[in-house]
């Protein structure tokens, strides 16, 4: 009897011990979202305050940088956006 108290002992440590495991593991990754949230918002203010103090030949020429230096991105993003449209207007 007293083995079969032991050994629901141990399983219920082990169960604890699990518990924890997944509750740091839990906050662990709720802290990097945050972190990641929150370095996502910085972005995009410094996007904002950019846009704000450029004008639009400004935001244009950076445009067209960015272009050049990165077309198989731009080419990737506008054969995406052309997909996502196409499947939007074909629903109508």
């Amino acid at each position: 009897m007293d083995t079969t108290y032991r050994e629901l002992s141990d399983v219920e440590n082990a169960a604890g011990n699990v518990m924890n495991a997944a509750t740091d593991a839990a906050a662990a990754t709720v802290e990097r979202a945050k972190l990641l949230a929150e370095d996502a918002s910085q972005g995009v203010q410094r996007a904002a305050d950019s846009l704000r103090d450029s004008d639009a030949a400004d935001v244009a020429g950076q445009v067209v940088d960015y272009f050049k230096a990165h077309p198989n991105q731009v080419i990737i993003g506008a054969a995406f956006a052309g997909f996502v449209v196409g499947r939007l207007m074909s629903r109508e």
